[in-house]
């Protein structure tokens, strides 16, 4: 017993590194559309129309992409006029859509960004990050992501990340939801539970106030308005590899 007792105090917990190959696997990410230049204006507005979200901006005969506010529908894929909510009643015909012109489409997931000056959690507390993850009012897309990547298909304990129901033990608050006026109060209380260097990470259109259904009576325009925000991850939902990054920008091990 003491030689192993000796051993454990002699040897530091060692962690699984970030993936180096970006990951390629069918259905890790929904992709996006990224900025697209058309023959002509006219058929610039024609593909910006079709995202219900006004994700996509026209200026003269390119498409700049607003992702905090794409949804993914599929609107503006090549050769899709409706996408995945495509009317049922236009026709039988599945060629009938060949041809289209769309914008570009990039089957990444390396959307998370910083909102200010990059500044990750200090090297002491970049070994083993504690996340407290907080509901503040999402439809339960976001934290369906958010619960895969603390499964075994994605086990991010493998790269010293956990997570703990205590925001007193907590490094990164990692939000999802709108903000509603019921969770207010809540996620305030917790931040200020969190220890320092506190850093916040909100993923989802909702938590950055771009939702399709905000804000409301009940419902806020993102959780920027209450707290000081270091790392947003657009997306409706994102995919966990995208949570995934942010929380590595956020302790400092991301690219």
């Amino acid at each position: 017993m003491s030689t192993w007792f000796g051993w454990g105090l002699r040897s530091p917990v060692v962690t699984t590194a970030a993936p180096r190959r970006e990951e390629d696997a069918p259905g890790v990410t929904p992709g996006r559309p990224v900025p697209t230049r058309f023959a002509d204006e006219s058929e610039a507005r024609a593909v910006a129309e079709r995202c219900p979200t006004k994700a996509l901006r026209p200026e003269g005969s390119a498409v700049e992409v607003e992702l905090a506010r794409c949804i993914h529908c599929g609107r503006c894929r090549p050769g899709d006029s409706g996408g995945a909510n495509a009317d049922p009643d236009a026709g039988a015909d599945a060629d009938s859509n060949v041809g289209v012109p769309g914008m570009e489409w990039r089957a990444d997931y390396q959307w998370a960004r910083w909102t200010c000056e990059p500044r990750p959690l200090p090297r002491e507390f970049r070994g083993s990050v504690h996340i407290r993850v907080v509901d503040a009012g999402d439809c339960g897309a976001c934290l369906n992501e958010v619960h895969q990547l603390f499964q075994p298909h994605y086990s991010i304990h493998r790269l010293g990340l956990f997570h703990t129901p205590t925001p007193r033990k907590a490094d990164i608050l990692l939000v999802v939801g709108s903000g509603t006026a019921q969770m207010e109060s809540p996620l305030l209380e917790t931040f200020r539970a969190m220890p320092d260097p506190v850093r916040v990470v909100v993923a989802g259109a909702c938590a950055l106030g771009s939702a399709v259904l905000s804000p409301t009576f009940v419902s806020g325009d993102g959780v920027g308005r209450l707290l000081p925000v270091d790392v947003v991850v657009p997306g409706h939902p994102p995919p966990p590899m995208a949570i995934l990054q942010g929380l590595l920008l956020a302790a400092g091990r991301g690219p």
